[in-house]
């Protein structure tokens, strides 16, 4: 065996005399010849299986070269092809060994093809890719928004020191002089905000690790390295240079005469230069709206997911044990050894189950063999109905078959439609029975009344006794499929899982329910349990996690965009205190001077909510492809977004105005 560098840590403490010590598992005992590195991760975690620990020699049996009715291949094969070889070429010559091989086994390759990819293309998929472009976009347009910002305030604070640089312009400063003042200070204040972002970042890179799915490829890699770093410093100088620039060329060529004639009063900077400011505030609300509408498309699409009804309950319900089942598995034994074995492996199930019965919190519990709810695996198997007046049913008109017991529909609360469900006189030598979803029913059987009827399953007649209503087993994003249950004991299976509902917390009952079944089989190692609320969790992980980053970057949008609001509005109001005192010196009203400063920010967040919601809309079907079910140009959505933008930009426009209400106009005329 080969071990990961976490198990070696974990188990064996880091031990450099752990390679050739043995390890023991349910399948036997094995040398340990290796330790992989820190960060090897192969296969990629997944929903149904967590990271590998242990990699064993694959040594095929006499059993695998058997195939049966099922057309599932079990296996993948990972190959380095040879210097200057090609995908493409390697597809071709793998298509002439698949031609080469159905002639001789036409069993095998009767209905599969061959496909050559690359290894990072199968581990990444064009969908991580793509969500990964998409989040590199939102990422740049919250850069852009802050870049957007800092101009703005650069402009506005250097408009605002005009008197003091046309001061320094009559003691003979020169234009360079003046820029590259400007340039320093906001070159110090990038980079501090810069080492400021950093240090948020070193603590929110294991946040994201944290809620990142165990799916995502390369997670054990994610963190905050020096190219990022790196990155990091260029961006916040160049967008210093750059945007202070701006700043600096507007206020490095003061109109002395002019500005000292208004040292008193204030001054606005020009037409060019409110004209500048307010565009700056647009752009950033239109921003803002676009990502606003992204975070309100993916929280209504991860609202429509949950809302999904899966035919079944998963809450306070776990797992334990597992045993894989194959197509010969659901006839019963045929022979005097295989139904030796097949009764005496599901009396110690039986034994176990009523243990596990007698637990406190333990509500209901049956074996289930063939993949539990939300696992991801299931046996399917042609079916003919038994009057053989119909041809046999194949491909996705095969069901999904699985062995269970009298209580699982009491487990997983499913529902009955019409008949019975599996009761404890379905033994083997009583009639063998079938109970199918409606799905299935419907697409076997049509609009009559499968009760009463047989269904031939693998060539072995059973007999319907009942309809239960149909499951998403694979999780709410899965399409309906025909679903049959049959008995457990009517099986030549020797092993299942338990599946356990309770009344509370399901993990705190797991050592409990591991010491039941360890009571009926002593020395079995524990069974691993699984909780089908940490597998629908799983499931939606990686939804979830989109939802959340966009809500943030839209958070972090809106915060950009009320900062803009916010500078501007108390620019202008300190730019117009002198008129504002003379409104106040003639009779205005503090609701006619509010109301004033409200409108102004009321018309800025119009003119960028109007072209952001259309260039929302525009961008809206590249978001399509990581939505659930979406509703095209939804409008709660872009209410939804138009509402937050304007409560959240009124408020912070209402700061600077409501101190426009409280100037004295004294001290206002004062000022000339």
């Amino acid at each position: 065996a080969i071990i990961s560098d976490r198990l070696w840590r974990r188990r064996f403490s880091a031990d450099a005399g752990t390679v050739g010590r043995t390890i023991a598992s349910k399948t036997g005992a094995f040398q340990i010849v290796g330790v992989m590195p820190p960060g090897f991760s192969y296969p990629i975690a997944s929903v149904t299986a967590g990271p590998v620990d242990v990699w064993l020699p694959f040594i095929p049996t006499q059993a695998m070269t058997v195939r049966g009715n099922s057309r599932a291949y079990l296996l993948s094969v990972v190959a380095r092809l040879k210097p200057g070889v090609s995908v493409a070429d390697a597809s071709v010559r793998m298509a002439r060994v698949r031609d080469a091989l159905a002639l001789r086994y036409p069993g095998w390759f009767n209905d599969h093809g061959v496909v050559v990819r690359r290894l990072q293309d199968a581990i990444v998929g064009a969908s991580v890719r793509s969500w990964m472009l998409l989040l590199l976009g939102a990422v740049a347009v919250v850069v852009l928004m802050a870049c957007l910002n800092a101009a703005n305030l650069l402009v506005a604070r250097a408009v605002g020191r005009g008197p003091e640089l046309a001061v320094r312009t009559a003691l003979g400063a020169s234009r360079w002089d003046l820029a590259r003042a400007l340039l320093v200070e906001s070159l110090v204040l990038s980079i501090l905000g810069a080492a400021g972002g950093i240090l948020v970042a070193l603590w929110g890179v294991e946040i994201l690790r944290a809620t990142l799915p165990t799916s995502v490829p390369g997670l054990a890699m994610v963190s905050l390295n020096f190219r990022v770093l790196t990155i990091t410093a260029v961006a916040a100088v160049l967008t210093s240079v750059t945007f202070g620039t701006m700043a600096a060329l507007q206020a490095s060529r003061p109109d002395v005469v002019t500005l000292l004639g208004q040292a008193g009063r204030g001054h606005s900077g020009g037409r060019a230069g409110r004209r500048l400011r307010t565009g700056l505030v647009v752009a950033e609300v239109g921003l803002a709206v676009v990502l606003l509408s992204g975070s309100g498309l993916f929280l209504t699409s991860f609202m429509r997911v949950t809302s999904v009804d899966l035919g079944f309950d998963p809450r306070h319900v776990i797992t334990l044990l597992s045993a894989s089942m194959n197509s010969s598995d659901i006839v019963p034994a045929t022979t005097a050894d295989r139904q030796a074995r097949a009764l005496g492996g599901q009396s110690v199930i039986e034994a176990a189950i009523e243990r596990v019965r007698a637990v406190p919190g333990v509500v209901a519990v049956a074996p289930i063999q063939g993949g539990s709810p939300l696992s991801g695996s299931a046996l399917t198997v042609p079916v003919q109905p038994a009057d053989r007046l119909t041809g046999p049913f194949t491909d996705a008109d095969e069901p999904f078959v699985r062995s269970s017991g009298p209580g699982y529909l009491e487990v997983v609360r499913g529902t009955l439609i019409s008949g019975r469900w599996i009761a404890d006189t379905d033994v083997v030598g009583a009639t063998p029975v079938v109970v199918l979803s409606d799905e299935a029913a419907r697409r076997y059987f049509g609009a009559q009344s499968p009760l009463g009827r047989g269904l031939l399953m693998n060539g072995y007649e059973r007999t319907v006794v009942g309809i239960v209503r149909a499951m998403r087993w694979r999780g709410p994003e899965s399409e309906i499929l025909p679903e049959a249950f049959i008995a457990f004991k009517q099986t030549a299976h020797p092993t299942a899982q338990l599946i356990v509902r309770t009344n509370g917390d399901p993990a705190a009952v797991v050592p409990a329910l591991q010491n039941a079944i360890q009571g009926t089989v002593p020395g079995a190692t524990a069974p691993t349990p699984q909780l089908l609320e940490q597998s629908y969790a799983g499931l939606l992980a990686q939804r979830k996690f989109n939802m959340i980053i966009l809500l943030l970057f839209g958070t972090v949008a809106v915060a950009i965009a009320a900062i803009g609001i916010y500078g501007l509005m108390a620019f202008v109001v300190s730019q117009r205190r002198r008129e504002i005192g003379v409104r106040v010196a003639l009779g205005a009203l503090p609701s006619g001077i509010l109301s004033m400063v409200l409108g102004r920010a009321v018309r800025l967040l119009v003119a960028g909510l109007v072209p952001g919601i259309a260039v929302s809309i525009l961008l809206e079907q590249t978001a399509r492809a990581f939505l659930f079910n979406a509703k095209p140009h939804d409008p709660v959505v872009y209410v939804g977004v138009a509402a937050v933008l304007l409560a959240t930009g009124l408020a912070a426009a209402f700061g600077p105005a409501r101190r426009a209400t409280r100037l004295d106009p004294l001290v206002a005329l004062r000022q000339d």
